[in-house]
């Protein structure tokens, strides 16, 4: 069986999305041949039946965080894009039996290049939403694109379980509820606690047995896992209780 993956995202650079490398490790296993279009450079050496296409995306790395130029850009980034991913595939006379789609522009695109309708697997890694833009026109402007993309989920889709309430996004697009597969990501709770010594660890750094813990986990791998820790010391905050 043959899959092409299709990602908007880098799948094979170290930037923390070690997820995604286990995910096409394992496929290369399960399945005869892949073929993996993204904006990687170059695969993992120990893929022998992989090849990888890349896009080219250099400008909307630069564009893509200036809030109006950006915003507009990103229309011609997924058009480019689409066109990328026709060329790659008409060029190369590439055939495959499912689609792997990770993003909503790469799921966007899947759908466009269906064209024998073959199944598609959307694959999602959380998504950055406020409830109460939900609605507004702000946010439907601001989310118009990567909606489209969420919304051309057809078969199944997977939903990483962050903390960012994908599963309840999806719903509220309209996405049904069978063809959503929520997968939690991260370290449960009774594992650090059995493993590091709660009581140990209480009784060292000397805290108040009424205070409140706040775990966070980090690799480093990005800034936005330091940002979340900072952000809920506002939780803290509003608790009113005592903490350390």
């Amino acid at each position: 069986m043959r899959v092409l993956i299709i990602s908007e995202i880098p799948i094979f650079e170290k930037c923390g999305k070690e997820i995604l490398r286990n995910t096409i490790e394992i496929f290369s296993k399960e399945f005869d041949f892949l073929i993996v279009i993204s904006p990687d450079k170059k695969q993992i050496e120990n893929l022998k039946n992989c090849n990888l296409y890349s896009m080219n995306c250099r400008l909307f790395s630069i564009l893509n965080h200036r809030k109006i130029i950006g915003y507009f850009y990103n229309f011609i980034h997924w058009i480019h894009s689409l066109l990328q991913v026709e060329r790659i595939i008409s060029k190369n006379k590439i055939e495959y039996d499912f689609i792997y789609s990770i993003g909503p522009m790469a799921n966007w695109i899947a759908k466009k290049i269906n064209k024998n309708k073959k199944v598609i697997i959307s694959r999602y890694l959380g998504i950055a939403w406020a409830e109460k833009d939900f609605n507004t026109i702000y946010g439907k402007l601001k989310h118009y694109l990567k909606n489209k993309g969420y919304t051309s989920s057809t078969d199944l889709v997977i939903m990483t379980d962050d903390g960012t309430r994908g599963k309840e996004y999806l719903l509220k697009l309209g996405i049904e509820n069978d063809k959503i597969l929520f997968l939690r990501n991260g370290i449960k709770k009774n594992f650090i606690i059995n493993n590091y010594f709660k009581d140990e660890f209480i009784k060292e750094k000397k805290i108040p047995k009424n205070a409140m813990f706040l775990l966070t986990v980090s690799r480093l791998a990005s800034w936005k896992r330091v940002d979340r820790a900072i952000s809920i010391i506002k939780y803290v905050i509003k608790k009113k209780q005592t903490y350390s």
